[in-house]
């Protein structure tokens, strides 16, 4: 993520983290581990992220594709706000993450959420209300 502050260091030019790598330097940078806490229970818009992370517009959507990047969140739906602008609603794709440290091995085990459940879960509920999706 390379920026000062940061967990640590962006891996070699063609060198892809693994997902335990990217857990990990997530975990490591303040910034990222907000946004990823703040998308666990629902999916949020970076307008709603705004209002809660201090820092400019640009660093938040920055960070937001790099997390997106590394496999760690994602847009779990779309709408149409009033005004007719496309908002995306993000979420992370970390149900739950357990790191176990035993001697000199640290295991990383995440469980990932399904998006497309959500995205249904969303859509069952909006016809059970009445709402067109």
């Amino acid at each position: 993520m390379g920026e000062a502050g940061d967990a640590g260091p962006d891996p070699p030019p063609g060198r892809k983290l693994s997902l335990q790598e990217a857990i990990l330097q997530a975990l490591g940078d303040p910034l990222s581990r907000q946004i990823l806490l703040l998308l666990a229970d629902a999916p949020k818009a970076a307008r709603e992220l705004l209002h809660v992370v201090s820092v400019p517009q640009s660093t938040l959507y920055r960070r937001l594709g790099e997390l997106k990047d590394m496999g760690l969140l994602d847009v779990q739906r779309s709408i149409i706000t009033e005004d007719g602008k496309k908002m995306e609603l993000y979420r992370s794709l970390l149900e739950e993450v357990v790191i176990h440290l035993r001697g000199q091995t640290l295991e990383v085990r995440p469980r990932r959420r399904d998006l497309a459940a959500a995205r249904l879960a969303d859509l069952w509920g909006e016809v059970r209300q009445g709402k067109s999706p």
